[in-house]
This record gives structure tokens, C-alpha cells and sequence, in this order.
């Protein structure tokens, strides 16, 4: 018997407001299979991640126990120069709820440039082989220098 199920939902049309959408993929595909644990949680975070782009999913769940074990899923966000992936990871605890994501994207210009278009008022933390890490309140930042860019790792948690 299988204790994960995956589902690949259906991309939304690249441009699509969601303001406009009721639900984002991932709250559709939970919804759709009654997971209802971290409801609120999964709303607020995943319409953040969002915003006004266009979105795809594919989540996993626990099939047996999915109201009291982990859910992960990948967003795939539309941009119009190519899309942002985003990890993300939700986990009841009682009654709060655990959850965090990861967002990975490329910038074609150097990180120099990239830190300070995006994120100047970000503290240095420290680096891990070709990759500078700072910190912008609760974000954590991820800079890789390639050879036409920058890969952009940028990183939130939320323990209740």
C-alpha cells in the first residue's frame, strides 16, 4: 500500500490574475482529497506565494493519516522571462502548524548587482563555498554567482 499520493494538477494560464482565483493549486488538490489540517496556514502562505502570477502545483501527502502528517508540494510560479520554483512544506503540530518554503530562481545579472536591486538592506551572514548568505528579517537569501547570472535561493519558516 502506497503512504504517499502524488497528483499533478493542471497548469493555470501563464498571466492569470489570481486575485481573480478562488484557490491556488495546492489549496484546490488538498481540498479536492480532505486534507483540512493547517487550512489557514496553507491559504495565507501559498496566496502570498502567488500573488498575481500564474501557478502550478504537485503536492504529496500521507494517504492514511493526512490531517496529522506532512505535506510537501512544488509550485512552479509564471514570470514573463521563466518561471520560479518554490518548495513547500507544512506539518500540524497539535494545534498549530509548522511550515516553511523554499523559492529558487535565476536573475541574469551578476549577484553584486542582484543584492543590491533586491535585497541592499540584508545582513551578511556568512558563505558556503561560491554562495553568499544574508538575512532579511524573518528571509534567509541565497546568492550563487553562474557564468550569465545569479541563482536566488530565498528562504522562509514558521515554527507555532
Amino acid at each position: 500500500m502506497k503512504v504517499a499520493k502524488k497528483i499533478i494538477i493542471a497548469c493555470l494560464m501563464a498571466g492569470m490574475s489570481h486575485s481573480v482565483l478562488a484557490q491556488t493549486s495546492i489549496e484546490k488538490t488538498l481540498d479536492e482529497n480532505g486534507v483540512t489540517a493547517c487550512r489557514d496556514e496553507v491559504r495565507k502562505v501559498t496566496k502570498f506565494l502567488a500573488k498575481d502570477h500564474g501557478e502550478s502545483s504537485h503536492v504529496t501527502w500521507h494517504t492514511t493519516q493526512p490531517n496529522r502528517r506532512n505535506v510537501s508540494a512544488v509550485m512552479m510560479k509564471d514570470y514573463s522571462d521563466g518561471d520560479s520554483h518554490i518548495t513547500f512544506n507544512m506539518n500540524p503540530e497539535g494545534n498549530a502548524c509548522d511550515w516553511s518554503y523554499t523559492e529558487t530562481y535565476f536573475v541574469p545579472s551578476r549577484c553584486t548587482a542582484t543584492r543590491e536591486k533586491m535585497i541592499a538592506d540584508a545582513d551578511f551572514v556568512t558563505e558556503m563555498g561560491d554562495t553568499a548568505i544574508y538575512e532579511l528579517g524573518a528571509l534567509d537569501y541565497y546568492l550563487t554567482d553562474l557564468k550569465q547570472g545569479c541563482l536566488v535561493t530565498k528562504k522562509e519558516s514558521s515554527y507555532q
